[in-house]
């Protein structure tokens, strides 16, 4: 998924929240996307609009960069990397009870 072309990588969350609209089936890395992406109702609007968000700039808070970095951080859990990092959050759910 992890790509320096930025409209490529944009193009993937709007496939995948257009076929979870249209309720196709999702390849994995789409089904993880979506988990992140109704977490975020803020950016469905966004997702709603591929040819007005496909080139822009932004200039603060980046909807991408930021689902993007949810998604790393998954797989940092799921793959406990850096070593610790499972167990360090885990602790923080029990904590804030929440496993956001």
């Amino acid at each position: 998924m992890f790509s320096s072309d930025r409209d490529a990588m944009r193009k993937i969350f709007f496939e995948a929240w257009r076929k979870h609209q249209e309720k196709l089936p999702l390849e994995q890395l789409e089904a993880q996307l979506i988990d992140i992406i109704l977490f975020h109702p803020e950016y469905q609007v966004l997702l709603d609009n591929p040819e007005q968000y496909q080139t822009v700039d932004f200039d603060e808070t980046n909807p991408f960069l930021h689902l993007s970095l949810h998604l790393a951080i998954r797989e940092q859990i799921k793959t406990n990397r850096p070593a610790g990092v499972t167990a360090i959050y885990e602790t923080l759910c029990q904590h804030l009870q929440d496993r956001a």
